[in-house]
């Protein structure tokens, strides 16, 4: 049975990472709150690791994984509504995307209207998830800022501020692109933060960090499936349990790191990487923070 993890990737990731119906950050901008000033909390479960989010949409409520590397937001459609386009694979296959502005996005007590979003049939990931409704991304991240408290399962959305006293800042150059930098034996690396991935490291192999790690740590090899819209096809990784990297003046031991073959060279950070802490995605200031 392929895995939540690998099925998402497959269905979403894969598929939206390279779609492209004109400007993205004009689509991410569409739409609002109502009431324009609210606030709300909201309890989450969570999937392997990844954030589940009870949000009423049609009119019946669903599970959407919270994921910040979807460019807008992604909805689970049994048909493709809307204008379709064709989106890119990691294989390099084609397959079509819905694209629609959904009028209602109801989580807790605050209202996201008219929102930007595409639409694929992710049914093999509601065989996994019951009442599985997509991803939550950018398109409604950006109109709020979001306390998610891991340990208590807990988020706080809002419109205004939310008192992050004792939280470390983690500075970006754009947050709806969110990239961190942290350290490994005293160099610099840069890795995006993607909220919708289950690993906490997901490292190129060739590349100068994974040779690093791979000198430095014992990986083991395992055998991962991913289906495209061309097929499945499985590939190896490898994985290990790896400490002393740092972000900021925050230290992270016993990191779950897979080396892979990938053809980008972009280091990608999960929620495996976060589950410990109280994140804040402050979208006022074009920050995260930590504690």
């Amino acid at each position: 049975m392929i895995k939540i993890a690998q099925k998402l990737r497959k269905s979403i990731a894969y598929f939206i990472l390279l779609a492209s119906f004109g400007c993205v950050n004009q689509k991410q901008n569409k739409g609002m709150i109502s009431p324009e000033s609210a606030e709300s909390t909201v309890d989450f479960t969570t999937t392997r690791t990844l954030v589940l989010m009870p949000i009423k949409l049609d009119g019946e409520i669903k599970n959407f994984i919270l994921d910040s590397g979807d460019e807008l937001t992604t909805i689970n459609r049994k048909e493709l509504v809307g204008r379709i386009g064709k989106v890119g694979t990691a294989t390099g296959e084609k397959t079509n995307v819905g694209n629609e502005t959904v009028k209602s996005i109801k989580i807790g007590d605050m209202e996201f209207q008219n929102i930007r979003a595409q639409n694929l049939n992710l049914s093999d990931v509601e065989k996994e998830i019951p009442s599985f409704g997509g991803l939550i991304g950018q398109a409604v991240l950006s109109k709020a800022n979001w306390l998610i408290d891991y340990p208590k399962k807990k988020i706080k959305i809002s419109t205004n501020e939310i008192n992050t006293d004792g939280f470390e800042t983690i500075e970006m150059s754009n947050i709806r692109n969110p990239f961190l930098n942290f350290v490994y034996e005293g160099v610099t690396y840069k890795g995006f933060i993607d909220l919708g991935s289950t690993t906490a490291f997901s490292v190129i192999e060739s590349s100068k960090l994974g040779q690093i790690l791979l000198k430095n740590f014992q990986f083991k090899e395992e055998s991962k499936t991913t289906t495209t819209a061309g097929g499945t096809a499985t590939t190896t990784i490898k994985r290990s349990s790896v400490s002393g990297l740092s972000v900021g003046t925050k230290k992270f031991d016993n990191l779950n790191i897979v080396l892979g073959k990938s053809s980008s060279h972009q280091i990608r950070i999960g929620m495996d990487f976060l589950k410990n802490n109280v994140l804040y995605l402050d979208y006022k200031h074009g920050v995260y923070k930590i504690k």
